[in-house]
């Protein structure tokens, strides 16, 4: 597995848990770091009492009912920014073939 795949496991696996996972640990470990839409979704489920997050991401008992849906929206705004400046390059290149 590929080092953003460690992270994600990691991430997976450690939402799971009353410890969560440490966001430094994602960070040196993995070389995975917090984007933009991924930093504010947490501040918005910390705001709704679904999670706590410092130094370390840890679902509460409200979070942890739903902990699949959280862990998805994570990893899934994780790939959508990647898409998104992958799709973005493509653009610009296919707009210098016309140019």
């Amino acid at each position: 597995l590929s080092l953003e795949q460690l992270a994600e496991e990691r991430l997976m696996m450690g939402l799971r848990t009353r410890l969560g996972v440490g966001i430094e640990e994602l960070e040196e470990k993995y070389d995975y770091i917090l984007n933009k839409r991924q930093q504010e979704y947490l501040t918005k489920r910390k705001q709704e009492g679904k999670l706590k997050a410092d130094d370390r991401i840890k679902l509460t008992d409200k979070g942890i009912k739903i902990a699949d849906a959280i862990i998805l929206d994570l990893v899934t705004l994780h790939w959508l920014l990647f898409f998104t400046k992958w799709n973005n390059l493509l653009l610009s290149r296919w707009a210098q073939n016309f140019n």
